[in-house]
């Protein structure tokens, strides 16, 4: 039987998000640091992709936290997490719509996007 190799090591979906936050604001600073115009050019392309990785690990982490949420047993408990299922869905939505350029703008380097 195959198993998951990781498993139990407390690696999380959170844990994966904050490794990313860390590492893009690394490369912002690095971005901000670049002195000529290929470096930046190099730097921004590093920050975007650890934005579209950070965006996909977010992503992951509201669906595991709705799954958890709809997988309540009884209607009533599903009534009482009602709300917290419309802010998820609603976060997810929000998520959707801002994409890399929206986490980039939330570390300080919208014109990351544009270099």
């Amino acid at each position: 039987m195959a198993q998951w190799q990781g498993q139990f090591s407390g690696h999380t979906h959170e844990t994966r998000v904050d490794d990313l936050e860390g590492a893009l604001r690394l490369a912002i600073h690095a971005f901000t640091a670049a002195t000529s115009e290929e470096e930046r050019r190099s730097k921004a392309k590093s920050a975007r992709n650890l934005a579209k990785r950070l965006l996909s690990a977010r992503r992951r982490v509201l669906k595991a936290r709705l799954v958890a949420a709809l997988r309540v047993v009884t209607e009533e408990a599903h009534e009482r997490r009602a709300t917290e299922i419309a802010s998820l869905r609603q976060r997810e939505a929000t998520l959707a719509q801002s994409g890399v350029h929206g986490i980039l703008k939330e570390f300080g380097a919208p014109d990351a996007m544009t270099t």
